[in-house]
């Protein structure tokens, strides 16, 4: 049975994306804990987090440390977008 994350990797749940690899996808979590509250999930469906081979689940901390470091500096600008992280992403984690 494919979970709600599954649903919204496939576009069935809407979401507000705030970016998206061929393997990660980081979007605004729907009730949020502070401003900003960003959810970051691999593309592939596992049972547990620590179910990910290696290789993913790095890529999995990457992907939300640089996410993480985008907010921190867009909070610290008081910048209003997060436009430059996608393609900062497609390229270093291609």
């Amino acid at each position: 049975m494919a979970s709600i994350f599954s649903k919204i990797i496939a576009g069935e749940i809407p979401c507000y994306k705030i970016a998206e690899t061929d393997k990660y996808l980081a979007f605004l979590d729907v009730f949020p804990m502070q401003k900003g509250h960003t959810l970051v999930i691999p593309k592939i469906e596992v049972d547990y987090l620590f179910d990910l081979d290696e290789e993913t689940y790095n890529g999995w901390v990457s992907v939300r440390l640089i996410i993480l470091s985008w907010q921190i500096s867009l909070e610290h600008f008081n910048a209003k977008t997060l436009d430059g992280v996608v393609p900062f992403l497609k390229k270093n984690l291609a």
